[in-house]
């Protein structure tokens, strides 16, 4: 699943790339696959440009469609299908065209599958398609790029993962200046790059996740924290990283948290290893968090709570659970 949305981010990315120039009066879908297409084979994937050349798309009240995409993609050792059943995009442009990120960017993916491809092995392709139908994911993306401030806000990045796992993000952002984060070499490549990123302020960040087995399917990453630094066992490694996180999100200054955020936090600690219902945070700064804030603590040691409070100055966190089991409550959504 992790492969399906990182490919969809790329497919969808080349496709509003080619919004056309900021002369041109109408929309033009087909340069838009062109150019999307050649993104794909720039990043060496020439199966899947050459899929996209040959799909037609359409245009309709004003949006750039393609239907039924399928996209054959090989990722070291392991070969598998993109498909889904709509990409869907409007991207307004500045003056620089395609020589830059749309100013504005409304982009959606439906009926999303990761289908692999084992070699000889018919009955197991049919088997994943037939699981990827009864529960496609789908991503919708909608941002705002005020290049001359250099702000950038994320209204909405939502992704549904299938079987009722879904996460929505949006935040505000100043200090973002993409030209020089694409430029190449690629981003973090050189350090002039990297002190770019670090410039980034967060002033919000909004942030809601269902668990539908997603964050199950991940133990072999974060049990690698826990184990055997905690315990013995898995088991009691996470029992006691859950009794360590607990007394530290009790002990959370007012300055940084309200007293319902500190109860929502420990609701979703015992929660662990099988975190249900909806899981909200906030993040609020009237100047910004920086990474540069935080830099000087890399030289004096282990990084504590206590020492990284001060830098909190002004930054408001605040939590909520609903811990009813996963429902199709958009209300609460």
């Amino acid at each position: 699943m992790k492969s399906l949305f990182a490919t969809g981010a790329l497919i969808l990315a080349g496709c509003v790339s080619a919004a056309g120039s900021a002369q041109a009066a109408e929309t033009d879908c087909a340069a838009d696959v062109a150019y999307a297409a050649s993104v794909l084979e720039k990043a060496a994937t020439e199966r899947a440009g050459a899929a996209l050349s040959a799909m037609t798309p359409v245009e309709e009240n004003g949006r750039c469609i393609l239907r039924d995409v399928s996209l054959p993609l090989t990722e070291g050792m392991v070969s598998y299908t993109i498909e889904a059943d709509e990409v869907a995009w409007t991207a307004q442009w500045g003056e620089g065209g395609r020589e830059s990120a749309p100013q504005k960017l409304v982009l959606k993916m439906t009926g999303a599958r990761n289908i692999p491809m084992f070699e000889g092995m018919q009955e197991s392709i049919y088997q994943m398609r037939l699981i990827g139908e009864r529960n496609p994911g789908s991503v919708h993306l909608d941002y705002e790029l005020d290049p001359e401030r250099k702000q950038l806000a994320l209204n909405r990045l939502e992704i549904d993962m299938g079987g009722g796992t879904r996460m929505r993000t949006a935040a505000r952002l100043e200090a973002f200046d993409l030209p020089a984060l694409l430029a190449e070499p690629a981003l973090l490549a050189e350090p002039a790059q990297m002190d770019k990123v670090a410039q980034i302020r967060l002033h919000e960040l909004d942030f809601k996740i269902e668990n539908g087995g997603f964050f199950e399917s991940m133990s072999a990453v974060w049990i690698a924290f826990l184990y055997p630094a905690y315990g013995d066992t898995p088991e009691s490694a996470v029992e006691a990283a859950k009794q360590m996180l607990t007394r530290q999100a009790e002990g959370l200054p007012d300055q940084l948290v309200d007293q319902d955020s500190r109860k929502a936090l420990a609701s979703i600690i015992a929660s662990v290893p099988h975190p249900a219902g909806l899981m909200h945070v906030n993040v609020s700064s009237a100047k910004g968090i920086s990474t540069l804030d935080f830099a000087p603590l890399a030289t004096l040691g282990p990084v504590t709570l206590e020492a990284v409070l001060p830098h909190l100055d002004g930054v408001k966190i605040t939590v909520r659970h609903d811990d009813v089991p996963s429902c199709v409550c958009e209300s609460r959504w």
